[in-house]
């Protein structure tokens, strides 16, 4: 007959036994906790190749931007180390870079100017640009602004790789919140995340040049518009295109939306914006609207766009009773001022340069209340020769070529 086993004897049978299933299974729980809180070496070593290629693309600069990115990068520069001292700021999109040049008013008025305008620049991005030139410490007597119809119309999706450029992380946030599209805010922080996927373009075409041979196109338009900006104080002084007989084709008419305009929202609320800034501090603000080939404005007064693009600029001016409208759109500029249906020749930007500094010069020269709510029409076109050493666009390329010869 078996004896039984003592009650001691299986109790410590069975604590032996529990223990060892305890420390196994506690095994791979301990496991899994490493696991949970270490990082894989393959995403490491792919974060740190992706980090690395990001920064190589930022610091090959020019090399992998387009010109309208460059023009951006390099005005939001000059908007903190040009601005600071200047008395005259000139702001707003391609019509204000191409029309207004900082000689003429710096030899006019007597005062220091600087062209921080930028080629296809809504709204947003001119009040940005505005706003830094002011938090760096600029405090002019006038801001002359410009806000182009066709720009007005459209919504900040178009200018989706440029908004890095000028935007801080703030002001990526307002814009998102202003654009209230769940589509733009997602697209808006990778491309301000991801360099490479904003220049994914650029990169795209160096990399096939390279691969035939030959030299990306983008270094040396990059280049050009560098020196010419800084040669022209900002300003971009187009050469004078000969036999040019202002006609507008209708490709030309639908791109510069003469059937109609509605200035979108977002660009709507930073007009407005602008303005205020503009007339921060004391300054005087200007509200330019240049003149457009005759062509053109034609169909935008048939259609009835132009008078509701006055509409939307005359209810600016009365939120804004400072803002002083300078209108040179009846003023009657030739073909010959002109390179495309808008945008000003040196020719063209020499003389409207010099009927806007007669009424800055007259206006800042004056004491007493400040002037505002009024809409000047700016003189008829008279052509001034221009300066044996002004240094248009092709004059810029071939002493940049010289240069590079040496």
């Amino acid at each position: 007959m078996s004896r039984a086993v003592p009650e001691p004897a299986v109790a410590a049978v069975e604590d032996r036994r529990t223990r060892r299933r305890l420390r196994a299974d506690a095994r791979p729980r301990r496991v899994a906790a490493r696991s949970a809180t270490a990082w894989p070496g393959g995403l490491l070593g792919a974060l740190v190749l992706v980090m690395a290629f990001e920064t190589a693309v930022v610091s090959a600069g020019p090399r992998f931007q387009d010109p309208v990115a460059c023009c951006w990068a390099l005005a939001a520069e000059d908007a903190q180390t040009k601005a600071p001292g200047c008395e005259v700021l000139l702001v707003g999109d391609s019509l204000v870079k191409h029309g207004l040049a900082p000689r003429v008013l710096n030899e006019v008025t007597g005062r220091r100017s600087w062209n921080l305008a930028v080629a296809a620049g809504p709204a947003p991005a001119t009040e940005a640009l505005l706003r830094r030139a002011l938090d760096s410490g600029a405090r002019p007597q006038a801001v002359v602004f410009d806000l182009k119809p066709g720009v007005l119309a459209g919504g900040p999706k178009f200018s989706m790789r440029y908004w890095p450029r000028v935007l801080s992380l703030a002001e990526v946030l307002a814009l998102v919140r202003a654009a209230r599209s769940g589509s733009f805010a997602g697209e808006l922080i990778v491309v301000a995340a991801l360099p490479s996927f904003r220049s994914r373009h650029e990169i795209r075409g160096d990399l096939s040049a390279a691969l035939s041979g030959a030299t990306g196109p983008l270094r040396g338009l990059n280049a050009l518009g560098a020196r010419h900006w800084a040669v022209n104080s900002g300003a971009n002084l187009a050469t004078p295109r000969a036999g040019y007989s202002g006609a507008v084709s209708e490709a030309e008419q639908k791109q510069y939306v003469s059937q109609g305009f509605a200035a979108h929202r977002v660009n709507a609320s930073a007009s407005r914006r602008i303005a205020e800034l503009a007339s921060r501090n004391g300054s005087r603000a200007y509200l330019l609207l240049p003149p457009t080939v005759s062509k053109l404005m034609e169909r935008r007064v048939e259609t009835g766009a132009e008078r509701k693009y006055e509409a939307f600029v005359r209810s600016l001016q009365a939120e804004h009773p400072l803002l002083t409208v300078l209108d040179a759109r009846g003023s009657g500029y030739p073909p010959s001022a002109f390179v495309d249906p808008v945008h000003l020749s040196a020719l063209g930007a020499w003389a409207l340069s010099e009927d806007v500094a007669l009424v800055l010069r007259k206006d800042l020269d004056s004491t007493g209340t400040m002037l505002g709510g009024r809409w000047l029409r700016l003189p008829e076109y008279r052509e001034r020769a221009l300066p044996d050493d002004l240094e248009h666009v092709e004059l810029s390329r071939a002493r940049l070529i010289e240069s590079r010869a040496r």
